[in-house]
């Protein structure tokens, strides 16, 4: 071949790379995500982990089951990590994101004043291959989270997502598995302290609205606001826990202090104040079960638990059911 056609063959060569250069789609980085891309790239994960300027939690999968290793014994929430790792293995690009915008403007700078400090999310599969990858802030339209901003590890640019990915600190309050079930699987909850109900709310079925019995004041709450108040106080279910430690002292101040729910199939579960500590309040669990299902897998569950653990309950969420409620009845 003569030089001439070498030199021919060399600036067509440049010429087209150059024309797939800028023919790219607006915002797609070089050698980073496109649209329709999918994000996660490992298999099924057996270990997961979550970091943040709020801490750390790791997961493990042991013999199908999701722990928190920090937490071992107790067991994760399995629907909620099931939910999320669906998420993640169907979650694709909707947008690349040009790398000269830098990273702060999506919430993924090294420090961060927002309410949404990042998080750093990690999957690892049997094989021990890995991905990770770091959660910015929400994306919004018209005040609506649309979706979520996050850069790959070893990616230059970061990407958009359509989901809003909730639920990704690593609180381990968010992520064991709740002892108190939610409000649409109640009958009736109550807040007394020793002999004295404070409060209650209750109905017949889950299909009708609560109503407050006591005190006199809150029967006068329409069907939503009553709704929304015991949505409210059924935050306390959202616990951390520690091991069970009989030498513990109860503090008289909250002796008796009480918070007890009634579910659809029977059970009544209290967790009785022992005392603060901290911003918590560590509470014992009991668990009384009707003759029906006294035997079922999901009461021998909270038997154990209620043998094993104890439960800390943020002192705010606490104060809801021991304190609030009754400020709103004028008590």
């Amino acid at each position: 071949m003569k030089p001439r056609h070498i030199l021919f063959l060399f600036v067509t060569t440049l010429i087209c790379a150059a024309a797939a250069w800028f023919s790219r789609p607006a915002g797609v980085a070089a050698g980073g995500l496109r649209p329709g891309d999918l994000l996660v790239t490992c298999g099924s994960p057996v270990a997961i982990q979550l970091k943040s300027a709020q801490g750390e939690l790791n997961f493990s999968l042991k013999k199908g089951v999701w722990e928190i290793d920090s937490r071992a014994g107790f067991g994760a929430d399995q629907d909620l990590v099931a939910q999320h790792l669906d998420i993640f293995s169907h979650l694709k690009v909707s947008r690349s994101l040009p790398a000269a915008d830098g990273l702060a403007p999506y919430g993924l700078g090294d420090s961060q004043t927002t309410n949404e400090p990042p998080v750093h999310l990690s999957f690892k599969d049997a094989a021990g291959k890995s991905f990770g990858c770091l959660v910015g802030k929400r994306h919004e339209v018209l005040g609506k989270g649309a979706g979520r901003y996050l850069i790959r590890d070893g990616d230059a640019s970061p990407v958009l997502v359509g989901e809003t990915l909730d639920s990704l600190l690593p609180l381990p309050q968010i992520w064991l598995r709740k002892v108190v079930p939610g409000v649409t699987e109640l009958l009736s909850m109550s807040f007394s302290r020793g002999s004295a109900r404070l409060w209650q709310a209750s109905r017949k079925n889950n299909a009708e609205a609560f109503k407050f019995g006591l005190p006199a004041s809150l029967a006068k709450l329409d069907p939503q606001s009553a709704y929304k108040l015991c949505n409210d106080i059924l935050q306390i279910r959202f616990m951390d826990v520690a091991a069970a430690d009989g030498a513990v002292i109860g503090d008289p101040a909250c002796a008796g202090e009480t918070f007890e729910v009634s579910d659809i199939e029977g059970r009544v579960i209290r967790l009785v104040a022992i005392r603060p500590e901290g911003v918590s309040m560590r509470c014992r669990l009991e668990v009384k079960s009707s003759g029906l299902n006294s035997e079922d897998a999901r009461s021998a569950e909270l038997q154990e638990r209620a043998i094993d653990w104890h439960f800390l309950v943020p002192l705010k969420l606490w104060n809801v059911a021991a304190k609030d409620v009754l400020r709103l009845g004028g008590s």
